[in-house]
């Protein structure tokens, strides 16, 4: 039995991926309602493991 070393390339599925970050949004917003009210910069600082992004 042959085993084919290449795999198919990884596409992106745009449409699939914004209707994750609308969702994704939908939720934070329901969980920050204080955000909605506030119009200028937002910024969220996540974590991980030792390392801070934003």
């Amino acid at each position: 039995m042959v085993v084919s070393l290449l795999r198919d390339r990884y596409r992106v599925d745009l449409v699939e991926l914004q209707a994750a970050c609308e969702a994704n949004y939908a939720r934070l917003m329901c969980l920050l309602p204080a955000m909605r009210e506030v119009s200028s910069a937002r910024r969220v600082a996540l974590s991980q493991g030792e390392h801070l992004l934003g």
